[in-house]
């Protein structure tokens, strides 16, 4: 799944709220609650609203989207991609925290 951002030419893809670049690379969906708007997680940490319709279409919450550059001589010079596999990846991260996490005992407590 392929979004292409439209820009200006020479333009860096903008986030929404702040007007700073979006930073090449890896962004996780944090949030998609607003009706125009998404939170992105960005490469650094921070957190960037952008319009939901630059997301691919069936992307979710926790899933990992790659900003690449397009050829310096194209147009838009962006694009948004769902990243199958390192959405894979941090899911099964955050599964093998989750299930290493200590439970409590089962059955009867003596107190």
């Amino acid at each position: 799944m392929t979004l292409l951002i439209s820009l200006p030419p020479g333009a860096p893809p903008m986030s929404e709220a702040s007007g700073t670049p979006l930073a090449l690379g890896h962004y996780v969906v944090e949030a998609i609650a607003h009706p125009t708007l998404a939170t992105l997680e960005g490469p650094d940490g921070t957190l960037v609203q952008v319009p939901r319709a630059w997301l691919p279409a069936g992307v979710r919450e926790g899933d990992v989207l790659k900003c690449d550059a397009a050829p310096a001589d194209a147009q838009p010079p962006a694009r948004l991609t769902f990243d199958e596999d390192a959405t894979r990846t941090r899911r099964n991260e955050m599964q093998r925290r989750h299930d290493a996490i200590p439970r409590a005992p089962e059955g009867d407590l003596e107190l």
